[in-house]
């Protein structure tokens, strides 16, 4: 005679925990295989889809496709839906994000696609004697195809961060986001958007920024 799961729980007192095919928590970004350079600042954000006894969020990150987890913050309250993490000062292609819905019964979690880090910093020089401004020079090559470089220098220690626009005004990549201490500097775009695709050909426009200045410049992608 077969039984039903449901009979055998009802009569034989069984306790399981079943997986539902809806999810109580969904990682909603960052998604998609994206790709971050190191001291980047990331929204982190989830949707809590099923309640329950819940207690906090706990927020994990793995450098190697889960075989080890670290704790990014714990004991986040209920009401919290979102969280701005610096991305670590390390380099992978194997990252992973999960959160977790800490309950007083069972716990729930969603675990974000693979992504990667890197430093979009190749090289930085401290012996030159340091310029009196913030400075950013003309990348080379340009017209480039498929990479091209770009140099500048900073005084004094600063946030700084470099994008690329489309002709449009819209960001296309974020290279640097991080502060960064007195020396040259030289970093390299290979073309792609921030999700690791490969743009089309045509003009874009690199921002060098930190707190109070600003500088742009034309770069020409040819295929």
């Amino acid at each position: 005679m077969r039984y039903s799961p449901h009979w055998l729980i009802a009569h034989l007192g069984l306790m399981v925990f079943v997986s539902s095919a809806a999810a109580h928590v969904t990682l909603t970004a960052p998604t998609g295989g994206k790709s971050f350079d190191v001291g980047q600042t990331v929204e982190i954000k989830w949707s809590l889809d099923i309640s329950h006894n819940q207690v906090d969020w706990d927020l994990y990150f793995s450098p190697d496709n889960g075989v080890t987890w670290e704790t990014v913050i714990s004991g986040m309250p209920v009401s919290q839906l979102s969280y701005s993490w610096t991305v670590p000062d390390l380099e992978t292609q194997t990252a992973l994000l999960r959160i977790v819905q800490d309950n007083q019964d069972f716990d729930y979690r969603s675990t974000s696609t693979t992504l990667s880090i890197g430093s979009a910093v190749l090289s930085v020089d401290r012996s030159s004697p340091l310029p009196a401004q913030i400075l950013m020079r003309p990348n080379y090559p340009n017209p480039f195809n498929p990479t091209t470089t770009i140099e500048y220098a900073l005084p004094r220690t600063a946030r700084t961060v470099l994008r690329v626009y489309n002709v449009g005004g819209q960001e296309v990549a974020r290279l640097v986001d991080a502060e960064l201490s007195p020396g040259y500097y030289r970093t390299v775009w290979d073309g792609k958007d921030q999700a690791g695709r490969q743009v089309v050909s045509g003009m874009y426009i690199v921002r060098l920024a930190t707190p109070g200045w600003s500088q742009t410049m034309k770069m020409l992608l040819l295929k």
